[in-house]
């Protein structure tokens, strides 16, 4: 005899209610999974004169911090197997730093619509901010859009609570201990090969 709250499904009898409860589960679930997964796009925030600056999280955006690394190697990274899908995707320093992971801001500039540059930075402790990279694209540079980064990066460090920052750059990469030293930031020692920098802020 058939009740008629039960679905029969090839010969399996199962309660309509259960089924509409494990529907349910089911629709929650891949719910929260898209939640948790998607990507969020941030509008860029208008900089005037023409400078807009967004999170890096367009394919456009990565692959072109991709090409900044093929480009300018020497002077962003002195390590020869930099993981850089993991700086991307994971927004850290290393895999072997998870400390880091999800901390780094990664920010494109953008001038008349065209990406120029890019500047990348995260809070070290509650109270150190660190600017991992800034870096201007060849066919831009000697336009002061590295002030635009370096300036973009303190603030929102600032913002993020940062009381001082501090971090290095190649001691071979002389434009932007020029940029570095005219912004005001004090050089410190730092490891053999570098220029160390530091900036407290008020």
């Amino acid at each position: 005899m058939l009740k008629r709250d039960t679905l029969y499904i090839r010969g399996v009898a199962m309660n309509i209610k259960s089924l509409g409860i494990v529907i349910g589960l089911l629709g929650v679930g891949s719910g929260y999974w898209w939640y948790t997964h998607k990507t969020v796009e941030v509008p860029p925030i208008v900089l005037g004169q023409g400078f807009q600056m967004s999170s890096c999280t367009t394919d456009p955006e990565k692959n072109f911090i991709r090409q900044q690394f093929k480009d300018n190697w020497i002077h962003l990274i002195s390590s020869p197997d930099y993981d850089i899908e993991y700086f991307l995707n994971e927004k850290g320093i290393y895999p072997f730093q998870p400390e880091y992971k999800g901390k780094m801001q990664i920010k494109v500039l953008h001038k008349d619509g065209a990406m120029v540059g890019f500047c990348a930075y995260y809070m070290k402790t509650p109270a150190e901010g660190s600017i991992l990279f800034i870096n201007v694209d060849k066919d831009n540079r000697g336009k002061r859009y590295g002030e635009e980064l370096a300036r973009y990066a303190t603030q929102d460090l600032k913002r993020l609570g940062a009381k001082f920052i501090r971090f290095s750059t190649r001691d071979t990469n002389l434009s932007a201990q020029k940029l570095y030293d005219r912004l005001g930031y004090q050089r410190i020692p730092t490891d053999r090969g570098h220029v160390g920098y530091r900036l407290a802020i008020v």
